[in-house]
């Protein structure tokens, strides 16, 4: 057995959009499991197959970490006059 997280797969895993994997333990489901933590996919199983389709990266959720500011309130354009020309 290969052990798919120490073997960099959730890093492989960004490359591919379909995997079909064949479980044969709850260790290796466990593995297979955590290497797809970070993704979004779509679960089927055919016999012994595991496959998850259409595997997407996860986005990380927004965060600010800056102090909350109201909104400004915006204000009408005024144009300065130009100057005449005299001449």
């Amino acid at each position: 057995m290969i052990n798919v997280v120490s073997a960099g797969l959730p890093t492989k895993l960004k490359c591919v959009r379909n995997l079909c994997v064949e479980i044969h333990s709850p260790e290796a489901a466990s593995i297979v499991e955590q290497a797809l933590r970070g993704f979004q996919f779509e679960p089927l199983q055919s016999g012994e197959y595991n496959v998850y389709l259409n595997l997407t990266p996860k986005r990380a959720p927004l965060r600010h970490d800056g102090p909350r500011r109201e909104p400004t309130k915006s204000r009408p354009l005024t144009l300065a006059p130009t100057p005449s020309r005299s001449g």
